[in-house]
């Protein structure tokens, strides 16, 4: 799998609203999904966090080696895919799990909401009926 790029910065230029034109000129504002980078959002989280990971690793004791701590601009796009798809992977793991909780929080706002309405036409009718 190859590194993707951002699909949104290819086909828009970000134009600034109207009034903020530099001169006769209009000025463009980087990609709301990559800031200009031109990497789609998974290799971003990526990058940051192969970052970060070299950054507190010295933390934790533990030393990555030298002739594999490389930026991530060295590192090979076999390496960046791969990290990518994990990034990816987490994200859309999180966001399923965080979607299961609202549905069930829905759910069960629900089924309180029906069982009073149950309760009410249950009351409405006795009423009726006495």
């Amino acid at each position: 799998m190859a590194n993707k790029k951002c699909g949104r910065c290819k086909d828009e230029k970000y134009i600034l609203p109207i009034g903020a034109d530099a001169g006769n000129e209009r000025e463009y504002i980087p990609c709301p999904d990559c800031n200009g980078t031109g990497e789609s959002k998974e290799g971003l989280t990526a990058k940051r966090f192969h970052e970060l990971y070299e950054e507190l690793a010295p933390k934790y004791g533990y030393e990555t080696r030298k002739e594999s701590a490389k930026p991530w601009s060295e590192v090979p796009e076999k390496n960046k895919a791969l990290m990518t798809e994990v990034c990816n992977t987490v994200k859309n793991e999180i966001e399923l799990a965080v979607k299961d909780r609202i549905r069930a929080k829905v759910h069960k706002k629900m089924a309180k909401y029906l069982n009073a309405t149950l309760k009410e036409i249950e009351i409405t009718k006795a009423i009726d009926e006495a």
